[in-house]
């Protein structure tokens, strides 16, 4: 028999039709859900009700479903063609990444401190055109109050309190891992002066990715001596990654009105005790019924007595801005690139005064082999500013508040020059009274006071990253932040305020440049159950500024603005120089990705601390633990549809600060700037102090966060504890010490408060979404101690004719407390008059109040309906006080609402032998004399600070309507500050009235030019 084979016959089995449905966790259609077999990388997309049809083999086959912010999921047919699935969110905080210290990207479940991050989108939301407006309300325990000083301001800002008696409480910026300087370039004071915004107005809010805040020494430990305050981390936007050239364009177009100005009354004219007087400076004269009068400017002739209504609004004209940026994003992940090209123009509320921002921003990574990334980033502001405003007593608001109501603006118009001298060709200073120091013609100040400032500025960084294995890593960095700065001011006209000075010039220039120079070497290695980190690395940072200032004296003739055409010129130079330098190690440690610790030291050397106590150690360690991860660990039972992550953290650390340069030795200054133009030498007036050591900030934090009902409502609460001490203060000494000030390292200043985020997701269907979100902090400052040589200190303090109020910090009482002349009382609180019924001041100054909220905060939400979204956010504050000086100056010359009654009556209170006084006294006498005491007022408010309408327009639209040649596009209608639900001022802000970015201007509204509402559109469009 002869063997043989059969040949082997294959017979393929036909693939089958499996049907689907996606719902979401609602039991809503779910459209857009990818649905692929395991193992294969083509499939398909559910349509619009969820439904899908995919062609699979016979056999036992597994499909992966899977769509943005739901858990992937895997699925056994096991022979069925008709499947339904239902998707669950994702816990996006498990995987959610944000930036900590030194640039290092870090999952947020890690860390055992605070940390709150900013998205773009909720920065951009309003068309915010400076980073600080736009992060206003959006992190807990960050106070942002701006400045009411016109376009280019500044902001205060400040993290869990101020924490400094001399102002250095502000946190380090920090953009893409370099130190950004955001110094606030000021003179303003009570007596005059301009401000102009910080750095931090040079940042594009278009090229930002997000912002990190790192609240506390413990977040921001690494930084060193500038982070003691906290840290504002900044990611920039660094390109594509799929090998395509995208282009964005985002416009930005606003209209900003005068909206919050003193309440002023409309009845009474120029005079006093009711009777016209054209030599009066005062508003108590007779009712305004469109009688003839003399008129000021001639007194031949006559003019209606009329009152000139709403003259803030009519005097301030309508400002805007205009803003357009353009970005080029194109490479692959391994070499991103973008650059940005942006222009903003802003027009002010006063005439001539506008703010130009010009900037162009490059970023890109190269990848030159399998182990070494070169980065690179270029950013170039070139900053115009003309005709920034006098503030304090020569502001323009300070002479409309005290100009009688029947004062015309058109007239004081018409005649600022005086008109006899006009004729001649000679311009001089005209107004209705005066002029004088308190009397001056504000729209004569508009064309005296001319100034041009001129800021060029390139920030940016070189670095290596070097792979040498897979777990080490070197990275070496250089940072650069250079910026040039020229001033001029011309006053071009005779003034008789100023007699010996006018006509003048003066002109300066101003140079800064601080480098960082970094590295540091990183080892992370898994091991089983524990993940390692290791890091060790240091820093040079290096800042000098120079500066050069000179003014001519007067002038002989108009035009010719040079220096050396004056009669009393002046010169004087300044020099700046500081460097430290550090070494820093930290270890991060994971087991079983629940349980981590984080542990930091550093120490710095600084050129401004004597050698003996130049080099100061500080140390820090957190915990946080994964609650709901290690009951999962050890099989611990709990309902997970209701908690689906929960996370507790501790932390403890320790900061120093340094101090500012040539505080040790006493110098001489140098100046030609006196009557006759000698050269002579100046004597210090405060004394150095060649024993200054480091002040030192300690920390502790606990916080838990928590998210509930599948992910539909989270929260983060922490409590922290902040100890300052060994604060460099300039110290008051008595005069026969022969000295005003000497350098001490005193006091204690405690800092404690609780902070709160909340966010909820109400609504979540396939078309419908209501988003809710919240912050709360509530923050206690105290000094706890200050120095034998002293009982308090004293911030600042009003003098002269703007008044008597000091802010004050006294041993066991709240920081920043307000004193000035209150009424007498007995012992029952009664107010005393004297025996003309008029109430009696204190013969000292008394505790009127402290600028401490009880606790701030915002709330908000984001409504979204397919591609139109709404959303509004609402900051409030609860507690506090603030000094109306501007009501006060108001008051005394009768323009004030609240001067409006002018009927006699009875002030209520007693007469020093206790009887109930019975005497009526007038209106005029009353308002002239009262104490600061009658203007506090609650710094309490409520008020809807932004409010935005937009449309998203659908991807499919663009795809059919515009070939593919508009990848996005999103426009939108927005408005800020548009309303107060909520305040006790009379007529001004509590939260947008300080003169200045200082603690001391935070306690007074002092004539600050008004505040606006804001109302604008704008369009997002890529290509």
């Amino acid at each position: 028999m002869q063997a043989f084979a059969l040949p082997r016959v294959e017979i393929s089995q036909p693939n089958k039709i499996v049907k689907g449905h996606v719902v979401d966790e609602n039991g809503e259609a779910l459209p857009g859900a990818s649905v692929v077999v395991k193992g294969q990388t083509s499939g398909v997309i559910s349509d619009i009700n969820g439904n899908f049809s995919l062609s699979v083999a016979s056999g036992n086959v597994v499909i992966v479903v899977s769509s943005v912010g739901y858990k992937t999921q895997e699925i056994a047919l096991n022979g069925r063609t008709t499947v339904n699935i239902s998707m669950s969110a994702a816990v996006s905080e498990l995987k959610e990444v944000v930036v900590t210290a030194l640039g290092i990207k870090r999952e947020k479940k890690s860390l055992g401190y605070a940390v709150q991050d900013v998205k773009a989108d909720e920065l951009n939301k309003v068309g915010s055109t400076t980073l600080t407006d736009a992060l206003q309300g959006k992190v807990a325990g960050l106070k942002i109050s701006d400045s009411s000083t016109g376009a280019g301001g500044s902001s205060k800002v400040v993290l869990r309190g101020n924490s400094s008696l001399v102002g250095n409480d502000s946190p380090l910026w920090v953009v893409d891992g370099v130190p950004y300087d955001t110094g606030i370039d000021t003179n303003n004071m009570q007596w005059g002066g301009m401000d102009r915004a910080g750095g931090a107005f040079d940042l594009n809010p278009e090229d930002i990715e997000s912002v990190s805040v790192l609240k506390g020494p413990t977040a921001a430990a690494l930084y060193g001596s500038r982070a003691g305050n906290g840290v504002i981390m900044v990611t920039t936007k660094k390109g594509g990654k799929n090998g395509q050239l995208g282009v964005t364009y985002s416009g930005k177009f606003t209209v900003s009105k005068v909206a919050y100005t003193l309440d002023e009354q409309d009845v009474y004219g120029q005079g006093t005790n009711g009777v016209f007087s054209s030599e009066s400076d005062l508003s108590w004269g007779a009712k305004m019924t469109g009688q003839s009068v003399a008129a000021w400017w001639d007194k031949t002739k006559t003019t209606s007595y009329l009152a000139q209504e709403d003259v803030m609004k009519d005097f301030y004209r309508d400002g805007g801005v205009q803003s357009n940026s353009v970005s080029f994003q194109g490479g692959d992940k391994d070499n991103p690139f973008r650059i940005t090209l942006s222009n903003d123009y802003t027009k002010g509320n006063v005439k001539y005064n506008s703010v130009t921002k010009t900037g162009f921003d490059f970023v890109g990574s190269f990848k030159m082999n399998k182990f070494m990334t070169f980065d690179l980033k270029a950013d170039y502001t070139n900053t115009k500013g003309l005709n920034r405003q006098e503030l304090g007593s020569y502001s323009t608001a300070f002479y409309l508040y005290a100009t009688p109501r029947n004062i015309q603006l058109k007239d004081l118009n018409n005649y600022k020059f005086n008109p006899d001298l006009a004729a001649l060709g000679d311009y001089e200073h005209f107004n209705w009274y005066g002029p004088d120091a308190t009397h001056q013609n504000p729209y004569f100040i508009m064309e005296q006071w001319k100034n041009k400032d001129v800021k060029n500025r390139l920030f940016g960084y070189a670095a290596l990253n070097i792979a040498i294995t897979p777990d080490l890593k070197l990275k070496v960095k250089q940072g650069m932040d250079i910026a040039d700065t020229q001033y001029r001011y011309i006053y071009p006209y005779n003034d008789p305020v100023f007699t010996a000075n006018y006509p003048e010039s003066e002109m300066s220039k101003y140079t800064s440049k601080e480098m960082n120079s970094e590295f540091l070497l990183s080892y992370n290695k898994t091991f089983g159950d524990f993940q390692v980190g290791v890091s060790a690395g240091g820093n040079r940072m290096y800042k000098k500024t120079e500066g050069l200032w000179g003014k001519s004296g007067k002038m002989p003739v108009y035009g010719a603005h040079f220096l050396s055409l004056g009669s009393a010129q002046a010169v004087t130079n300044s020099l700046y120089e500081k460097e430290i330098n550090s070494l820093y190690a930290f270890a991060n440690l994971g087991y079983k990705d629940f349980l981590f610790m984080d542990l930091t030291a550093r120490n710095d050397w600084s050129s401004t601390l004597p050698s003996a106590n130049r080099s100061y150690f500080y140390p820090s360690v957190s915990l946080s633990g994964i609650v709901t991860s290690f009951m999962d660990a050890m099989n611990i039972s709990y309902n997970k549809k209701l908690i689906n992550y929960g996370k507790i953290r501790f932390s403890i650390a320790q900061v120093g600060k340094d101090t500012e340069p040539y505080q040790l030795l006493d110098t001489y200054g140098t100046t030609t700037d006196d009557a006759f133009g000698y050269f002579y030498t100046t004597e210090p007036t405060t004394m150095a102090n060649p024993n200054l050591k480091p002040e030192i900030a300690t920390s502790y934090e606990i916080g838990t966060e928590w998210r509930l009902f599948n992910n539909r409502f989270g929260f983060d609460i922490t409590y922290y504890n902040t100890g300052t001490k060994n604060q460099v203060v300039p110290i008051d000494l008595v005069q026969t010490s022969g000295w005003a000030k000497k350098y001490l390292n005193i006091g204690k200043i405690s800092n404690k408060g609780i902070e709160v985020a909340l966010n909820g997701s109400v609504i979540r269907t396939r078309n419908f979404n209501l988003d809710l979100t919240a912050n709360f902090a509530h923050n206690r400052t105290e000094l706890v101690r200050l120095s034998p040589e002293a009982n308090h200190f004293t911030f600042d303090e009003l003098n002269g004719s703007g008044g008597t109020m000091s802010l004050r910090a006294y041993p066991g009482q709240k920081f920043g407390t307000i004193y000035d002349y209150g009424y007498k009382r007995d012992n029952k609180g009664n107010a005393i008059v004297d025996n003309n019924g008029l109430p009696i001041k204190t013969s000292d100054q008394i505790k009127l109040g402290d600028i401490q909220p009880d606790f701030t905060g915002s709330f908000g939400f984001n409504l979204g309906y397919k591609g139109l979204f709404l959303s509004a956010l609402f900051n409030f504050q609860k507690g506090g006080d603030i000094y109306s000086f501007t009501e006060n100056l108001a008051a005394k010359y009768g323009v004030a609402k609240r001067t409006g009654n002018r009927e006699d009556f009875v002030f209520k209170g007693v007469t020093e032998s206790g009887a109930v006084n019975t005497k009526k006294i007038s209106a005029q006498s009353f308002w002239t004399n009262a104490p600061a005491e009658e203007f506090m007022y609650d710094a309490s408010f409520l008020k809807l600070k932004e409010l935005s309408l937009g449309y998203v327009v659908p991807k499919s639209f663009l795809s059919k309507y515009t070939n593919n040649l508009v990848s996005n596009l999103k426009l939108s209608v927005f408005g800020s500050n548009l309303l107060y639900l909520v305040k006790h001022t009379p007529g001004t802000t509590p939260d947008n009235s300080a003169f200045s970015a200082t603690v001391f201007a935070q306690a007074v509204d002092y004539a600050p030019l008004p505040n606006t509402r804001t109302f604008g559109i704008s369009v997002n469009v890529g290509f």
